[in-house]
């Protein structure tokens, strides 16, 4: 079962996600600040990462760093209100996140999830 890092502070919209998610047939480990995020990764990492960019303690683009620091290549899933932010951000790493607009549909989450792995960004 494939383990995914969800990484948002909109707890409510986070919980709907997770639920798709695990229907989808993912695991899903969610935190709601990037220091969390690190915790979890650290004790059960994951094989990709949804991650909001704008959050309390550290940004998206902060935890990614932190992320690709323990697993170079690990894919992510940027989901964001803030897409003029995160696009430079994502643009210059070696392997670019994709970008997802909110409000998101759930399954476009799935779908980028399944592009990134079968790319070999796994």
């Amino acid at each position: 079962m494939l383990h995914v890092l969800l990484v948002d502070d909109e707890v409510i919209s986070s919980l709907a996600l997770r639920s798709f998610l695990e229907r989808k047939g993912f695991r899903v480990s969610m935190a709601a600040r990037g220091a969390d995020a690190i915790t979890i990764f650290d004790k059960d990492p994951a094989e990709v990462a949804v991650v909001d960019w704008r959050m309390p303690g550290m940004n998206g683009g902060e935890l990614v760093t932190h992320l690709r620091a323990r697993r170079p290549s690990l894919p992510v899933v940027f989901v964001t209100g803030y897409s003029p932010e995160v696009e430079p951000f994502a643009a210059a790493l070696p392997t670019p996140p994709l970008v997802l607009d909110k409000p998101v549909d759930p399954q476009a989450v799935v779908e980028s999830i399944r592009s990134l792995l079968s790319g070999g960004f796994a």
